[in-house]
């Protein structure tokens, strides 16, 4: 099945070195999490005023995550602009972790779940209020994980 989100491209981690860095390659969606991934995602609205952000929140969607819930299963993701340098994870803003904790079911289960990642802050921080797209690092810690897609929204603050 192919990706409804036709601008998702990425790449493994590779050392640094001198050369540039090799061009992120297209991903297809479902994506099987078993390696460093690099996506860049579109962001639907930029250039926000502080009234906007005060007004609404942008969220990193992570959806359909599948994982068997009898196993340990974590991923951890990355924010940061989009560069020539984009295989240096150095410089990328932590964002968040996904988490299953193991527990037993009669039968053997495989869930399909959501994360959600507040980035109003941290796209301040980077500086890049005003790119059309960001790029996210989805680095896989332990278990077999399988993600439906990667979009960016917009959520009602708290506030």
């Amino acid at each position: 099945m192919s990706s409804p989100f036709p601008c998702s491209w990425a790449t493994p981690i590779l050392p640094s070195s001198s050369s540039p860095p090799p061009p992120l390659t297209r991903v297809e969606f479902p994506l099987k999490l078993d390696k460093i991934v690099k996506v860049l995602v579109p962001r639907p609205k930029k250039s926000r005023s502080k009234e906007e952000k005060d007004k609404e929140q942008e969220v990193l969607l992570i959806s359909d995550i599948e994982v068997d819930t009898e196993k340990f299963v974590k991923f951890d993701v990355f924010v940061d602009e989009e560069e020539n340098d984009y295989v240096n994870l150095a410089k990328a803003e932590y964002t968040g972790t996904f988490a299953q904790v193991p527990h037993k079911h009669e039968t053997p289960l495989q869930i399909k779940t959501s994360r959600y990642l507040e980035l109003t802050q941290q796209l301040e921080d980077l500086g890049v209020e005003d790119d059309d797209e960001i790029l996210v690092t989805l680095v896989p810690r332990a278990g077999d994980i399988t993600i439906g897609s990667i979009k960016i929204i917009y959520s009602p603050s708290d506030q």
